[in-house]
């Protein structure tokens, strides 16, 4: 897989202080644990993009937030055009129940990690396709 400048993010924001610094994530995570109903992909498209600025915003870096809105933006179109084709994408969404518990316990290399899999693995999806 490429490099991709995203697992910094969620590394980030799991590495800052104080905890109030990482509470955008924390108030999304109980959407995520009551579900999206599977086939509302466009309210599960709406979860991942809300969780992917959260977590973008709690680095207070403008310059990477800039750039990941950059590259997201990018994913949620490629996930748009493919979206019809795709099985699993609650699942997909539901990945980042563990990504956020890392970051809410300041786990950073936790969350780097569970991103760089959570990006892979949706470019795998997506190259499966085409």
């Amino acid at each position: 897989p490429r490099p991709t400048p995203d697992p910094r993010a969620p590394a980030g924001a799991a590495a800052r202080p104080p905890a109030a610094d990482r509470a955008p994530p924390p108030a999304r995570r109980p959407h995520l644990d009551t579900g999206v109903p599977a086939g509302d992909n466009a309210e599960l498209l709406r979860t991942d993009l809300a969780l992917h600025r959260a977590i973008y915003r709690c680095v207070h870096n403008p310059f990477l937030e800039d750039t990941l809105i950059r590259y997201d933006n990018l994913a949620t179109r490629i996930w748009c055009v493919f979206v019809p084709r795709l099985s699993g994408m609650a699942g997909h969404v539901d990945e980042h129940v563990p990504l956020l518990t890392a970051i809410i316990e300041g786990d950073a290399e936790k969350a780097a990690a569970l991103t760089l899999e959570h990006v892979t693995g949706f470019e795998a999806a997506i190259r499966a396709l085409i």
